[in-house]
């Protein structure tokens, strides 16, 4: 689809596209900043930043009088739009994790103090944050990892550690 079209159009003008994008890994760092995190968004990123200076042209050419002063115009602006926009979503994205963890961290600290492990705590507070913070709920982290499942051991030893504590309430 258009990942496909957008390698095309970054290979056929591979010599100029470190020039239009700078280089690779800058840019997926920045992508991934703004929450796209996919191999292709670098290429399809490329692409726009390349074909819009190209577009602009095209829709300068139907201005009349001003045909030059609008070519010119619509190259600058295609050729600065998609970083500033990739800008935006950047500081969009690192402000709603700003505003949503303390959240966070305070619903950690709870699931902590009531008795869940580190692995059970991080996958309730990502599946409750999902919703008011998509950018900080931890997409990355499947629920069927190894790593936030819990283990017949573990429960079997909160089960005895609420017994215990039921006991000493009840003054046994």
């Amino acid at each position: 689809g258009l990942a496909r079209a957008a390698v095309g159009i970054t290979s056929i003008f591979k010599p100029i596209r470190g020039l239009v994008s700078g280089s690779d890994e800058d840019l997926a760092y920045r992508l991934t900043l703004a929450g796209f995190r996919k191999a292709e968004h670098v290429e399809i990123f490329a692409a726009t930043k390349m074909l819009l200076p190209v577009a602009a042209i095209v829709a300068g050419s139907f201005f009349g009088d001003n045909m030059i002063a609008a070519i010119l115009v619509g190259v600058v602006l295609g050729f600065i739009a998609p970083d500033v926009v990739l800008t935006k979503l950047i500081s969009r994205r690192q402000g709603g994790i700003r505003r949503a963890l303390p959240d966070a961290l305070d619903l950690l600290v709870i699931c902590m103090e009531a008795g869940l492990g580190i692995d059970q705590a991080m996958a309730r507070v990502c599946e409750e944050i999902r919703m008011t913070s998509p950018a900080l709920a931890c997409s990355r982290i499947s629920r069927d990892d190894d790593t936030f499942s819990a283990s017949r051991n573990r429960v079997v030893s909160k089960r005895t550690v609420g017994n215990v504590a039921i006991v000493r309430a009840s003054g046994a």
